[in-house]
């Protein structure tokens, strides 16, 4: 599947980068204990479904596509009301409908968070978490 594929459907991805330069899209797998039976069990219990604002989700492949541009690792993980941007252990961008939470990074000069500064601004206020 494509990165547009993936962003339309609302699934969670990884992208990554070959020695060549050439970004891999690859379906997020995250880390489970647990059977792929048990998992649909839990999954049925669970009532609604995903509620992301229409404004992040118009929002989100600019910033895909700016840190594609740049040559940057990174994971799109969607959650029920927000959607996370995962850089490493400890540093990512959670978008919700009005604010921005940025974690692991000093101010907004940092590379990656410098790329993509301008776009974050439009979803809301930028809440800066200090540095785990």
């Amino acid at each position: 599947m494509s990165i547009e594929e993936y962003l339309k459907n609302k699934v969670s991805f990884v992208v990554k980068y070959s020695e060549s330069g050439e970004p891999i899209v690859e379906k997020y797998k995250g880390i489970r204990k647990i059977s792929d039976k048990e998992v649909k069990k839990a999954i049925r219990t669970v009532r609604g479904g995903r509620r992301i604002p229409r404004k992040i989700l118009e929002v989100l492949p600019e910033i895909v596509n700016k840190l594609v541009e740049n040559k940057v690792p990174f994971k799109v993980l969607f959650g029920r009301n927000e959607i996370t941007l995962s850089f490493s252990r400890t540093s990512f961008i959670r978008l919700y409908r009005d604010k921005v939470y940025v974690a692991g990074f000093k101010n907004l000069e940092e590379i990656p968070l410098s790329y993509i500064a301008d776009i974050i601004k439009k979803v809301g206020k930028i809440y800066m978490l200090k540095p785990l």
